[in-house]
């Protein structure tokens, strides 16, 4: 494309205020999976240190990352398809840049980007029960470890059971709604 300089982006051109406000709600959202790390936090030698440096140092990096991604992809689109309209838009990207060879790689990245965002969540999840089971707030059951791996393996597999059946129903209604 020649410069990956574009200023109407960089003067936030065709912006407003309301693409703003909907924006602070996905992020709202997102600052839920940044709070889940001070969930791990009696496991630091020092919580009161660590974990505010790992939540903050992880939304900086994360906010960087997203920035320059979706800057990549707006630049990366101009005079293409529309982005929003785009089911796999590195994919797209790869195919506008004629580099078409690159799409399968996208898509296995994307596909363990996925992946570990789902584990990111069981670890979360499972560690919460795991919690909640050891004080008691639900059955004790699921704040007891694994005898050989120190692992909360009930916590785990109950929440995991349960987030199966959420992405099965998400799957079969995905083209009802």
């Amino acid at each position: 494309k020649g410069s990956v300089i574009d200023s109407s982006q960089l003067k936030l051109q065709g912006g407003s205020l309301h693409s703003v406000f909907k924006g602070v709600v996905l992020a709202a959202f997102a600052f839920g999976g940044f709070e889940s790390a001070a969930s791990l936090g009696f496991e630091a030698k020092e919580p009161r240190r660590q974990v505010p440096q790992a939540v903050l140092g992880s939304v900086l990096l994360v906010g960087a990352f997203f920035t320059f991604n979706a800057y990549g992809q707006t630049l990366g689109f101009e005079g293409h398809a529309v982005l929003a309209n785009s089911s796999a838009p590195l994919g797209d990207m790869a195919g506008y840049a004629h580099l078409s060879g690159f799409k399968p790689i996208v898509d296995v990245c994307v596909l363990l980007s996925t992946w570990s965002c789902l584990l990111a969540n069981f670890n979360h999840g499972s560690r919460m029960l795991f919690t909640m089971g050891r004080d008691r707030v639900v059955t004790g059951a699921f704040g007891k470890t694994h005898p050989r791996h120190n692992t909360p393996h009930a916590a785990l597999g109950v929440f995991a059971a349960i987030w199966s059946v959420w992405l099965i129903l998400i799957v079969a209604t995905a083209g009802s709604v």
